[in-house]
C-alpha cells in the first residue's frame, strides 16, 4: 500500500502542475480492495468497507477531499461496485455504462484510473476483457490514464513467507 500510495503521489505531482482538480476512479473485480484503497488514498474512512461474502459497495459513489499539505489541489475519489459480482443485479456491461454516464457528469474530467487486482490473483482473461470494456465505453485514450494497482498485498504477507521459507 505505501507503494502505491508513493507513486500515486508522483502521478499526482506531476498532474498538479496543469490541474487543481484531479479524478481519480478506483474500478476491478468484487472484493479487491477498491473501496479501501480510497480510504486509505483519502487518509479516512469514506467508502464503507465489506469484510463478508456479500458485496458492500453497489453503486458508483464519488468523495471530494483537499490532497494533504495542499490546499490547491481538489481530489474526487470515485469508487465503484466490483465487476463479476453475483450479488448485483446488472451485467459488467450495464456496470462500465453506469460508470461511464456518472463520469460524464463531472466536470474535470477523468485523470486516474486504478484497475485494483488482488495480490493473490493473477491478471486473467476476465481481466483483460474488462479492460478492453473500459477502453470500448471510455474510448482508447483512457488506457493513457490506467494504472494496475495491486491491493491486499498486506494480508498475504506472511502467507508469502511462509511458502518462500517452505519452498
Amino acid at each position: 500500500t505505501t507503494q502505491a500510495l508513493l507513486i500515486l503521489f508522483l502521478v499526482l505531482c506531476l498532474l498538479r502542475a496543469s490541474r487543481c482538480s484531479i479524478t481519480i476512479v478506483l474500478v476491478g473485480r468484487t472484493g479487491v480492495g477498491k473501496s479501501t484503497l480510497g480510504n486509505k488514498l483519502a487518509g479516512k474512512t469514506i467508502f464503507p468497507v465489506g469484510n463478508t461474502l456479500q458485496s458492500e459497495t453497489t453503486d458508483v459513489s464519488a468523495h471530494n477531499i483537499k490532497w494533504p499539505g495542499d490546499a490547491c489541489t481538489d481530489v474526487t475519489i470515485i469508487d465503484t461496485p466490483g465487476f463479476a459480482d453475483n450479488s448485483l443485479t446488472m451485467s459488467n456491461g450495464e456496470l462500465l455504462s453506469k460508470i461511464l454516464s456518472f463520469l460524464d457528469s463531472l466536470k474535470g474530467g477523468l485523470n486516474i484510473v486504478l484497475f485494483c487486482l488482488d495480490s493473490k490473483t493473477r491478471i486473467d482473461s476476465y481481466d483483460i476483457r474488462e479492460l478492453e470494456m473500459l477502453g470500448l465505453l471510455l474510448g482508447k485514450d483512457v488506457f493513457d490514464h490506467i494504472y494496475l494497482t495491486v491491493t491486499k498485498s498486506n494480508t498475504h504477507i506472511n502467507e508469502f513467507r511462509e511458502n518462500v521459507y517452505k519452498n
